[in-house]
């Protein structure tokens, strides 16, 4: 949302400032050491975690649904960090209580220069795609939001990632 700005008591223009997205994330049955991965704990020989002092995971990120013509809406995230802003825990002798792992993730601006560009050539901290929309292409969205992916048959079936294999050199994820 941009700050209003008054002139001769009328809102004139709206200033806006950089974008900065989040994501709240609700993970069904996350596997424990990705999470912690996504989290920024390192894992120790006695099958404990500790959280990396100063330094957290930069996590890409891309989000997918779909619309009333099948048609797959996208939302990339090429950096950005995860946290866990609260965990719950309970008990309950005759019902059953579940703690679903929830997280915030913060979008930043992606790392390499030129990924999410605008048209003044400035990196952006989120991308969207629609796979209806003429000149979609999944595979080169997948490369732009992972940026160290490579394949030329990456996905089969907006869902599925069927082939990738890691890139070496600046922008590897």
């Amino acid at each position: 949302a941009g700050t209003e700005q008054f002139a001769n008591n009328q809102v004139k223009r709206i200033a806006h400032g950089l974008s900065r997205p989040q994501v709240a994330l609700t993970m069904l049955d996350l596997d424990l050491e990705l999470s912690n991965k996504l989290l920024g704990y390192d894992m120790d020989k006695t099958g404990g975690a500790v959280l990396r002092n100063g330094t957290k995971p930069n996590v890409a990120m891309l989000i997918a649904s779909h619309d009333f013509n099948n048609n797959y809406h996208y939302l990339g995230f090429a950096n950005g960090e995860m946290i866990e802003p609260s965990m719950n825990h309970g008990t309950n002798n005759a019902n059953e209580t579940d703690a679903n792992a929830t997280f915030t993730y913060q979008a930043l601006a992606p790392i390499p220069d030129g990924v999410f560009a605008d048209a003044n050539g400035s990196s952006q901290p989120m991308k969207i795609w629609n796979s209806g929309l003429t000149g979609f292409d999944s595979g080169a969205m997948l490369k732009e939001v992972f940026g160290g992916y490579a394949g030329d048959d990456i996905v089969k079936s907006h869902t599925v990632v069927t082939s990738a294999t890691p890139a070496t050199g600046t922008g590897a994820k």
